[in-house]
């Protein structure tokens, strides 16, 4: 599918926009050209790749909160047409602080090609505009309306004819932001989407008849229609709502109307006048209410109208009479009464403690006895009589300073505890010191002790001929010098001083981090499980196994897991992605990882792609980015794992573990075993306890989802063979060549089919794939199919890719050491001879016997029976999702052909 701007239609918007033939070659250079840099999770910020619909390829945003959110603007822009990501670096000219030229390159964040007009736009919060203002003046500026501009940007864009423009946090509109993703499943395939014209015209009558009807109340009264063709007809404007103000993901405060003339006619009458029954009050009565001032223009027995001159009266009308009607009547509450208390005397009034007001009425007794009329004041009267005639008369002096300064003499009599004792001057040399020795000796990675640095603190003291303070003040002196997560990152490091780390509290309402829809967001993570596993068929202890885990994180429900020993590799990410769609039919609309190589490779990205997921990276070492999937994690080992034999508990205090309580020797479970009691934790009871986050189990939690917010059946992935090939990886370039009488060479590895015979098969370029599984199998894209190769060495059967690559090194070490050579070549004849000489070899071994584990683990996890000793059978085979190619079945359209794969960078 082609670009709003490919072919003619770029030298059309030349003319239309009279560039000049340098601006022209800039644009094409743009197009033209890769992004300057791939964004990167380093200061706290969230990278987005985005699977645009506009742009028929991945668009990437540095930031989820600034970035992302113009993105998505632009993207339900109709005025732009085409918006390419880190554009090529122009060279900027300012003067900086102390007056001299700076010429940075500077890469901006988006280049956008208007209807109109084009030019670059740089995202930034608005925090940051007031720190880089304030450091480069002539950089960033705030103009007379309020909207920050960048006149170096500027200045080198007005040499083409184009703009430049600065998009600050503040202009967010999250209302917005909130429905795009709410309707973005939609939006991505609206074209194909329909609704019943029975449904349409049932859900216009009911909305016409009750303009305004809260989506809610919609759902409610056409029970009988589905989630999603509501949702539909709001995607393609059949029904109106203002997506601008409202939220979908509130349903019970979002009004629905037939079209947006007729909400604009409703909001225009409710600005005018509205009417209540049972209402009875003076005509001229002013009522304030939410800001906003309503006057009761005329009143009856029966009716009263109000008119107000608010901005928005139409959402106030709506609540407005339930609260102020009280048996009938308006509730004219009066304005409350002035305080006496003055500024000064409301802060010493909240800054005393209970003691000290307790104290303080204690002496108003004493002074005031007429006041006070109960038993308490009796016991009272006896002790005053002890109290000198001195102290009350200093007692009645401050409480009439304090009436006079304060508006009330009952602050006069507040106890002054907190002022007494010595006070430290700002230079006090002691405490001067104190702090000296505190940041060359005690807030150090060495982390010395607090008696350490006390008693550098007592030589320098002494060299210095100061009295030292003693070790009491010392150490209160260390507690309060710096909060514990300055002195843990000093100590510890930031790791270690995460869990003090504040928490990033929003100035205002955004968009829900867990998605607002079940499958809107997902958590994909790995994590080594604290359980020593053993061999099924020898019981040899083989170790600890990994565990790849995506949950829904608005539902908090488990969508797919897999237990390896390999560690975390693309292997895993496409095996948990192909285990969600066989179990559910689809893939989340967004998944959130971290910043690990297996996330970042080439296949795991073309799937997302290919399935147009959005991806999410969540920055280094920010836990918090992902915690509905760390929590679990953690529910994981104390709920579940460490109720089993074997767990690596003792091994965290290895001094105190003996033989009896030795994890290896404990070991009695099997990966296969492992696999079957995981997924009885996770379907059966992790997903029917009461979550505390949600109120409700995970399954209920997801149900409700789906019935409320749409089942959204059109993103549905059928498990088939098509969906299969795509989770396969393949060779660097996706291709090989078919040579005559060979077949294609993949990984060292040589593989035939019978349908390279055909003359005009060979020497051509095919697509292949291959089982990382089983490299022993390969498969090849000839003819509109894909083709099942073998590999002719039977030494290869049951290998996997991991082992192959284990092989290769050994292989490659060997000839390194016998022909002294830093490259020698590798032959799948040479592998095959390897691998059935030197079967022995420790590294190998193990993963042969990893290897026959997985797979037998894989064949519980799929669904499949598992047979007492595990077969080494290649996976595909024992699903039966391979037919040999001499079978005959019914020919299915090939999705290859007309797929779009949304890359920015052809792979």
């Amino acid at each position: 599918m082609a670009r709003p701007l490919d072919g003619i239609a770029l030298l059309t918007y030349f003319r239309r926009l009279k560039l000049s033939k340098e601006a022209q070659e800039l644009l094409t250079h743009i197009r033209q050209s890769p992004p300057s840099r791939t964004p990167g999770a380093r200061r706290g910020n969230m990278p987005i790749w985005y699977p645009s619909k506009k742009m028929q390829c991945i668009i990437k945003a540095e930031s989820h909160k600034v970035e992302f959110a113009f993105l998505l603007q632009v993207e339900h822009d109709d005025d732009v047409l085409e918006v390419w990501d880190q554009p090529p670096s122009i060279q900027l000219e300012y003067q900086d602080r102390r007056g001299r030229t700076q010429r940075p390159f500077h890469t901006a964040d988006y280049f956008l090609f208007r209807y109109k007009e084009a030019g670059w736009v740089e995202c930034k919060p608005t925090q940051e505009l007031i720190r880089q203002a304030h450091i480069r003046p002539n950089s960033y500026q705030l103009d007379e309306q309020g909207k920050w501009r960048c006149p170096p940007g500027e200045a080198f864009a007005a040499k083409y004819g184009l703009f430049y423009h600065v998009y600050a946090s503040d202009q967010v509109n999250w209302a917005a932001q909130d429905n795009w993703l709410f309707l973005e499943d939609y939006y991505q395939d609206l074209e194909r989407l329909t609704i019943p014209e029975t449904t349409l015209e049932m859900l216009y009558r009911q909305v016409s008849e009750y303009p305004g009807i809260t989506l809610a109340d919609l759902r409610e009264a056409c029970h009988d229609v589905p989630a999603d063709l509501i949702n539909i007809a709001i995607a393609r404007h059949a029904l109106y709502v203002d997506l601008s103000r409202y939220r979908l993901s509130e349903p019970w405060q979002t009004p629905v109307f037939p079209s947006r003339p007729d909400a604009r006619a409703v909001v225009h009458h409710s600005n005018q006048t509205t009417s209540a029954p049972r209402i009875t009050a003076l005509t001229g009565t002013m009522v304030s209410w939410a800001g906003q001032q309503w006057q009761i223009s005329g009143a009856t027995p029966t009716t009263m109208t109000l008119t107000c001159e608010g901005s928005d009266p139409f959402a106030l009308a709506r609540s407005a009479f339930d609260a102020l009607v009280q048996d009938g009547k308006i509730a004219l509450h009066p304005p409350p009464a002035p305080s006496n208390f003055t500024r000064e005397g409301q802060a010493l009034l909240d800054a005393a403690r209970d003691v000290d007001l307790a104290t303080a009425v204690f002496r108003n007794r004493v002074i005031h006895p007429d006041q006070y009329n109960d038993d308490e004041q009796q016991q009272i009267a006896e002790h005053a009589a002890t109290i000198p005639t001195r102290t009350k008369r200093s007692w009645r002096q401050r409480y009439r300073e304090a009436e006079e300064q304060y508006g009330s003499g009952l602050i006069g009599l507040l106890p002054q505890f907190t002022h007494r004792g010595r006070k430290w001057e700002a230079d006090f040399a002691p405490r001067k010191l104190i702090h000296e020795m505190l940041e060359t000796h005690y807030d150090t990675v060495t982390r010395k002790p607090k008696r350490g640095a006390y008693g550098e603190y007592l030589k320098r003291a002494e060299e210095q001929q100061l009295a030292p303070l003693s070790p009491r003040t010392f150490y209160r002196e260390v507690e309060r010098h710096k909060t514990v997560y300055e002195q843990t990152v000093a100590r510890e490091g930031t790791r270690a001083a995460y869990p003090f780390k504040e928490y990033v509290r929003e100035q205002e309402k955004t968009v829900s981090r867990h998605g607002n829809y079940a499958w809107a967001m997902a958590h994909l993570h790995h994590t080594e499980l604290n359980l020593i596993l053993c061999d099924s068929r020898t019981g040899q202890v083989l170790g600890k196994c990994w565990l790849t885990l995506m949950i829904l994180s608005h539902p908090r429900r488990i969508a797919a897991y897999y237990l390896t020993f390999d560690p975390p590799s693309y292997r895993s990410c496409l095996a948990v992605l192909r285990l969600c769609v066989k179990r559910y039919g689809r893939l989340p609309t967004a998944i959130t990882v971290d910043g690990g190589p297996e996330f970042q490779s080439v296949y795991f990205e073309q799937l997302l792609a290919l399935y147009r997921v959005r991806k999410h990276q969540r920055p280094a070492s920010e836990p918090r980015f992902g915690s509905p999937q760390e929590r679990l994690f953690g529910s994981m080992e104390t709920e579940f794992l460490y109720h089993l034999l074997g767990n690596t508990q003792a091994t965290q205090k290895p001094r105190l573990n003996t033989r009896a309580t030795d994890p290896e020797r404990q070991a009695v479970w099997t990966l296969p075993a492992l696999a079957e009691r995981v997924q009885q934790w996770a379907d059966e009871e992790y997903e029917t306890m009461r979550h505390p986050a949600l109120g409700r189990t995970p399954r209920e939690a997801y149900e409700l989802s789906l019935s409320r917010d749409g089942e959204r059946l059109h993103k549905s992935i059928e498990y088939d063979d098509a969906f299969l090939k795509a989770t396969f990886p393949t060779t660097r370039k996706g291709t090989a060549k078919v040579e005559p009488g060979i077949g294609v060479r993949i990984n060292y590895l040589e593989y035939w089919c019978e349908a390279m015979r055909d003359p005009t098969v060979e020497g051509t370029r095919v697509k292949v794939r291959y089982d990382p599984f089983d490299v022993s199998v390969g498969y090849a894209y000839i003819d509109g199919r894909w083709r099942t190769c073998d590999c002719p060495y039977t030494e290869f059967a049951g290998c996997s890719e991991r082992e192959l690559q284990l092989l290769t090194e050994e292989l490659r070490k060997r000839n390194r050491l016998h022909a002294g050579r830093e490259h020698i070549e590798v032959t799948q004849k040479q592998l095959a001879t390897f691998r059935r000489e030197n079967a022995d070899i420790e590294a190998i071994l193990r993963q042969q016997r990893h290897d026959r584990e997985t797979r037998a683990a894989q064949v519980v996890l799929e669904g499949r029976k598992r047979s007492p000793t595990p077969p080494l059978i290649e996976p595909l085979q024992a699903q039966g999702e391979m037919e040999p190619e001499s079978s005959e079945k019914r020919k299915k359209s090939n999705p290859y052909e007309n797929l779009l794969v949304l890359r920015r960078i052809e792979l």
